[in-house]
């Protein structure tokens, strides 16, 4: 069995080895993630947007941004709650796996873009607020074979 070197290979650039520490992310792919305005995003059930806050009195119901996302590609979301009272909220990029929130405070997750390009914050009778929220797509790990390591050989440590 060959050894592997795990390598980040990022949008970033061509080189592979540009994002190395694994501590870049892209730019902020949500529009107005800071909630300055009741502007952009589709609100479900219990929704609404103002005094730079996104709040929900308990429904069930979704806050989404369409399209912001490429299905496959990894994403770091960071995800700011507030005025927390019961309940809870889910990030989720794409309908994936969902990081669930349950207290105030900042939280990041790293989801792979699943089923479809939009991002959501859904509701489980969530009652609280969300002060900012921010996806950036991060590189992806990728298994390397001895991809151009010169004079090292396969198997070796």
């Amino acid at each position: 069995m060959a050894n592997f070197l795990k390598l980040n290979k990022s949008y970033l650039g061509p080189e592979l080895m540009s994002n190395g520490s694994f501590e870049e992310y892209g730019p902020d792919l949500v529009i107005n993630g800071d909630f300055a305005t009741d502007s952009v995003w589709s609100k479900g059930a219990g929704w609404t947007i103002s005094n730079g806050k996104a709040s929900n009195d308990g429904s069930n119901g979704n806050l989404t941004q369409a399209s912001i996302l490429e299905v496959g590609k990894v994403y770091l979301i960071t995800i700011t709650v507030s005025d927390y009272v019961s309940g809870g909220i889910q990030v989720s990029a794409g309908a994936g796996p969902r990081g669930t929130v349950t207290a105030n405070g900042t939280y990041t997750f790293i989801q792979t873009a699943q089923s479809n390009s939009s991002f959501y914050v859904v509701s489980s009778v969530f009652v609280g607020s969300v002060e900012s929220v921010s996806v950036q797509e991060s590189g992806a790990v990728e298994l390397v074979d001895n991809g151009q390591f010169i004079a090292v050989t396969d198997g070796t440590d």
